[in-house]
């Protein structure tokens, strides 16, 4: 089988979609395609299309068919991902919840296919000890996010927040002694599946009906915090 992978990686070189065409290439006869080749190249090449949501709009061909769409982004933007994904043959959801109202709204089958992480990538790297209480990779955006960033960092001076990609991402995590993660909209992101790959512990907002306790045990891969209070907890007990 060929497939033809579409996801555009300049914006944002860690985008879903590279890993997805590391771990694919195992498996089958994997293309990487950038969206403004879909128009050049002969459709009959290939025996399928995944087009691996990457936030961006770009116009998708009537002939790229069959075509499989895996959606990441239905908890922040729903609409789009029915206007933009809903004629797929294929459709899968990274949001539990974003799959049930999907289907529920097309009327077809819409699966759950959670993220993940490559451990390839995500692991401890070997040498590096704890300098960091606190550590968090990512987007410094939301309210809820940006201000449980700042009170983590006036209790726990040594944290660091910022922003690694790849083998950088792993060596920030192995330097912690916890990781935290605050999801923008109870989404289950990369970040609960990287940090505990990279051997600390997580530490994340309590997410119901997504699918989270379906994935993880809480208190043996993960801990929750509902409130700045609980999140206090097991920081504290990870830290000291």
């Amino acid at each position: 089988m060929k497939v033809a992978i579409v996801f555009d990686n300049r914006p944002r070189p860690e985008t879903t979609g590279y890993y997805c065409r590391r771990a694919l290439g195992k498996l089958v006869d994997v293309e990487h395609l950038l969206p403004e080749e879909l128009t050049l190249i002969d459709p009959s090449i290939f025996d399928l299309f995944l087009f691996i949501d990457d936030g961006l709009d770009y116009e998708i061909p009537a002939h790229c068919r069959p075509r499989a769409v895996w959606a990441i982004d239905t908890h922040i933007n729903l609409s789009r991902c029915l206007t933009r994904f809903g004629d797929a043959d294929f459709l899968f959801a990274a949001q539990k919840n974003g799959a049930q109202t999907l289907q529920d709204m097309l009327g077809r089958p819409v699966t759950w296919l959670p993220l993940a992480c490559d451990p390839r990538i995500h692991r401890p790297v070997v040498g590096e000890r704890p300098a960091h209480d606190v550590v968090f990779v990512g987007h410094i955006l939301g309210a809820e996010r940006i201000r449980l960033l700042e009170e983590i960092v006036r209790r726990y001076p040594s944290s660091w927040i910022g922003q690694a990609v790849f083998g950088e991402m792993a060596r920030m995590y192995s330097r912690a002694r916890t990781g935290f993660n605050c999801s923008v909209a109870d989404d289950l992101n990369m970040r609960l599946f990287e940090i505990p790959t990279c051997g600390i512990s997580l530490v994340t907002n309590h997410i119901v009906d997504n699918g989270l306790e379906e994935l993880f045990e809480i208190g043996r891969h993960l801990l929750t915090y509902r409130t700045e209070q609980e999140l206090c907890v097991p920081i504290l007990s990870d830290c000291y």
